[in-house]
């Protein structure tokens, strides 16, 4: 039961939902209060310390700094490395990129030069296999390379290397219509001109350095007349090593030549006399050599000889006494045997 004062003008429920007023603690004058500012100064003076401590403290901040430089440092230059190996890689990369855009499976061009280096583990395949069928030369050929000059002012620019259906080898002119040389699968070598050796024409195919003339025109000659065309024609010349108008033959290489001579007695009184001459460095030698007697009963006469000649060498064949007589029936001929 709550009884209300008098004069309180409350009642009892009222006032138990009034707050009861706290009592005011007054500590004494002075030591209290001087202790909190003490602890409040110690405090502050040990901030202020500890912060005078980082700013003031420039050296080791500075070493601190400069540690961090030198790590940071240590750390590129460890990394340079990397970044070298990435360009170069790059670089590889992009050649990669390059050859394989060049050349596709379809086909492709290249510009510049193209090295290749194989060296496989085990003996096998090879550096570059070119494989085709049916190509320039037609069915059952494989033109597997065309070689072209491309400098400036040069001339028969082209060549073919192609296979044929049977394994032959081939080498085609400038204009693709003559084959140059050919090498067979059991190792047969043509060629369709002559053959050099240390730039001296050694071997020949077809046009070995050969002729014959038989008498013609003016059949009886007279001492010391050479034979020229006037006096014989030419059944075959071939290389044209014989010059028909002035009657001398130039050796075109150094080796053996087989020469004949088949001649008539023309009736001299006195002797007669032809021979087959050789000039060779200014000097003039007797090769062949027909002679009758005057009056002589003795008529076509052969004589033959193998003659080693430089080339540049020459040989003339020349009536040196009485009359001789060349006609159809009487030849000279010359043939290189090597």
């Amino acid at each position: 039961m709550c009884a209300s004062p008098p004069g309180a003008g409350l009642d009892c429920e009222a006032r138990s939902r009034l707050v009861p007023e706290r009592p005011i603690y007054r500590p004494a004058l002075g030591k209290p209060a001087n202790t909190g500012s003490a602890s409040g100064s110690y405090a502050n003076s040990a901030f202020l310390s500890a912060n005078n401590g980082v700013g003031v403290d420039l050296t080791q901040n500075t070493n601190i700094t400069n540690a961090g430089t030198y790590a940071n440092s240590a750390f590129l230059a460890a990394n340079t490395p990397s970044y070298t190996a990435n360009s170069a890689a790059s670089y590889a990369n992009a050649a990669f990129t390059k050859a394989n855009t060049a050349i596709t499976t379809s086909g492709g061009s290249i510009t510049g030069q193209l090295n290749v280096t194989y060296a496989p583990a085990t003996t096998v395949a090879a550096v570059v296999n070119l494989s085709g069928a049916n190509t320039k030369g037609g069915t059952g050929y494989s033109d597997v390379l065309q070689l072209t000059n491309s400098s400036g002012g040069a001339t028969n620019v082209n060549k073919w290397i192609r296979l044929t259906s049977t394994g032959e080898m081939q080498v085609i002119n400038n204009t693709y219509t003559t084959m140059l040389m050919s090498l067979s699968d059991s190792g047969d070598l043509t060629v369709a001109g002559n053959v050099l050796s240390s730039g001296v024409q050694s071997g020949y195919n077809g046009n070995r350095p050969a002729f014959r003339v038989y008498g013609a025109g003016t059949t009886n000659i007279s001492a010391t007349n050479t034979l020229t065309s006037s006096n014989f024609a030419a059944e075959y010349n071939q290389g044209g090593y014989l010059n028909t108008g002035t009657g001398i033959f130039t050796a075109p290489v150094g080796g053996l030549y087989q020469v004949n001579l088949i001649a008539r007695y023309g009736g001299s009184a006195s002797i007669s006399a032809i021979q087959v001459q050789k000039t060779s460095g200014g000097t003039t030698t007797t090769q062949v050599y027909l002679e009758w007697a005057g009056n002589s009963t003795s008529f076509h006469m052969g004589g033959a000889s193998v003659v080693k000649m430089s080339a540049g060498d020459t040989l003339k064949l020349i009536v040196t006494a009485g009359t001789v007589t060349f006609d159809a029936n009487d030849c000279w001929s010359v043939a290189y045997l090597g």
